[in-house]
């Protein structure tokens, strides 16, 4: 069974016992197992991993990708802890991360082992239970951009409960999710002044004018109310207005805002301040109505960045390259690329679905604009079977933004689906 640093897991009948807490899960074996089962089960094969930075590893995933997720996972826990550093933790801080190399087993493992029930083609979650705080992620789709956007708003949220129990208001707690996934690494190095295409869209109508919550009914919306208001205005309007509201907080008027957000987010933590009160302690500052000025100069200032951009623009171009891979259509040269991207044109491409979901209108070949296309390899020809093997690697290529930034799209072969092996694509940040 596992055994993992500050982790004892056995498995009996669904019951699994963890320092200090006992859970019991009690789900017996299905009578017609699925797929991903069907092999040793993940509790079995996963391996513990030491513990860093506080944080307990159990994973079944090469040991390069899992330290890869790790650092990713603390980067992000390092990023907020001065935000957070002054509140008292309300509960013990328990975190663990749970890393599958595989998207359907760690589906079947936390439903039939956790009760837990993932968004369908999430690669990251958070979830509680009685022995701490986790993230489960899966290592195995090629969406870099979407793994980024789950794992980090994944990774703040398993901060937040240990703080804030469930004393976070709507907006703060969705906004802070929102703005952690949006964030940009460079190595260990936070891209900074980056706007999210999806969420500023997100404050628009059809037609392009703004879609703001009025700033005090943003501020007492409950959790019933919140909901409501999903389902009547769009929840992807509510997500931008509170990831607008938070990125204000942290970046607005040259960052003085900070230190009353700050003092607020303690308050909240200890049970002090309700929710209108973060406007009474910006009163100095602000009144009501300049405050709601203020974030609308903000709003107006900020515009979608290169980076996110071209990011959503490599991963569409991974996306559409695999579709023909996966259909047995390799071209050959960057001619004969551009013209079956042009088949593939005028479509919805979903590109994730947490902490937000962001579908993309795929045009047509302008959609790359202003960036070059450039071939890295060339790959074999049309094909008639699914072994990897039987031909080269598919044609990879060099995407190139005016800006300087550049990435690669490559290719991954010998990757079993649980039915055949395929070659599968990455974008190589």
């Amino acid at each position: 069974m596992l055994l993992g640093p500050g982790i004892f897991l056995a498995c009996l009948c669904g019951v699994f016992f963890l320092p200090g807490d006992v859970f019991s899960v009690c789900v017996p074996p299905p009578v017609c197992q699925e797929t991903a089962e069907l092999k040793q089960p993940w509790v079995e094969r996963a391996r513990p991993y030491p513990s860093s930075g506080g944080l307990s590893t159990l994973s079944d995933a090469p040991a390069e990708s899992t330290a890869e997720i790790i650092r990713r996972m603390l980067r992000v826990r390092s990023a907020f802890r001065p935000l957070f550093s002054m509140i008292p933790l309300a509960i013990p801080e328990t975190p663990g991360l749970l890393v599958f190399s595989d998207t359907k087993e760690m589906a079947f493992t936390l439903r039939t082992r956790l009760s837990v029930s993932p968004v369908p083609d999430t690669p990251a979650l958070s979830f509680l239970n009685p022995s701490g705080q986790f993230v489960a992620v899966a290592v195995d789709q090629g969406n870099s951009l979407a793994i980024d956007r789950a794992l980090q708003s994944s990774a703040l949220e398993q901060m937040l409960f240990p703080l804030f129990e469930n004393r976070l208001p709507p907006w703060a707690r969705n906004g802070l999710l929102q703005y952690a996934g949006s964030l940009h690494w460079r190595g260990n190095r936070l891209a900074s002044g980056q706007v999210s295409s999806g969420l500023s869209e997100g404050l628009q109508s059809m037609t392009g004018d703004l879609q703001l919550v009025p700033l005090q009914r943003l501020l007492t919306l409950d959790e019933a109310q919140w909901s409501d208001f999903e389902k009547r205005r769009g929840a992807l309007r509510m997500q931008a207005n509170a990831w607008l509201l938070v990125d204000f907080l942290i970046h607005g008027e040259a960052g003085r805002l900070v230190p009353f957000f700050k003092d607020w987010l303690h308050s909240v933590a200890i049970g002090r301040d309700s929710d209108l009160d973060l406007a009474a302690r910006l009163a100095p500052v602000f009144s009501l109505e300049a405050f709601e000025n203020a974030r609308l100069e903000h709003l107006r200032k900020m515009t979608p960045t290169d980076l996110d951009g071209f990011r959503e623009q490599a991963e569409v171009l991974r996306i559409l390259m695999q579709e023909l891979e996966d259909a047995g259509i390799r071209p050959i040269d960057e001619k004969a690329l551009r013209v079956e991207l042009s088949l593939l044109a005028n479509r919805e491409i979903d590109l994730h679905q947490l902490p937000f979901k962001r579908t993309i209108r795929y045009s047509g070949i302008d959609f790359f604009d202003p960036c070059s296309l450039t071939p890295t390899g060339i790959g074999g020809a049309e094909r008639d079977t699914n072994d990897p093997s039987a031909l080269p690697a598919p044609m990879g290529l060099q995407l190139d933004h005016p800006s300087g930034e550049s990435v690669l799209i490559e290719w991954v072969g010998n990757i079993s689906d649980g039915t055949q092996a395929r070659w599968r694509s990455v974008v190589a940040w």
